[in-house]
């Protein structure tokens, strides 16, 4: 989900859609700082 779309719902304060971008953002990040430094 692209960052765009969670920084529109938020101004919109379309709660469950921000809520849904925020958790795939949560879990991205985690993938992220999981991935091996190559």
């Amino acid at each position: 989900m692209p960052a765009l779309l969670c920084m529109r719902s938020e101004n919109t304060i379309d709660y469950r859609v921000f809520r849904e971008c925020f958790l795939f953002s949560k879990i991205n990040q985690e993938l992220e700082a999981h991935k091996p430094l190559s």
